[in-house]
């Protein structure tokens, strides 16, 4: 079965101590018809950022908003368990995945991994180095 992955515009509202609360319009992200993450504009950082809730560090981040949603469909269509991969040379297999940590199991040494979840697109491309 395939990732759908659907956008629809929402709101979400902060609760910040001391300065009370405050509703921002969004772009709800539905995974295979569940409400997963919430992507919005830092007009500040000019960048956009998905999270899953109001109170998590976010998932990924882009420029664009089609760049966003580029990473968020490598994210949840990529991440699955018993793929392989090739990234910088070496080749992985996932063998345990959740929505904080991956396992990953290099193929020729055995070793295994753990990387955040959030950072597998960035794994799969080769971007982001594992380490021995």
């Amino acid at each position: 079965m395939s990732t759908i992955i659907n956008y629809k515009r929402g709101e979400v509202t902060y609760n910040v101590q001391g300065f009370g609360s405050f509703t921002e319009k969004v772009w709800d992200v539905f995974i295979n018809g569940k409400k997963e993450l919430f992507v919005e504009y830092d007009s500040e950082l000019r960048e956009w950022f998905a999270y899953p809730d109001t109170n998590s560090d976010y998932v990924c981040g882009g420029l664009t908003l089609r760049e966003i949603k580029e990473t968020i469909a490598r994210l949840y269509e990529q991440i699955q368990v018993g793929e392989t991969f090739t990234a910088n040379g070496f080749e992985f297999i996932v063998t345990k995945s959740n929505e904080d940590t991956t396992w990953l199991r290099d193929v020729d040494t055995e070793a295994t991994y753990s990387v955040h979840t959030y950072e597998m697109p960035e794994v799969i491309s080769g971007e982001l180095i594992i380490y021995y």
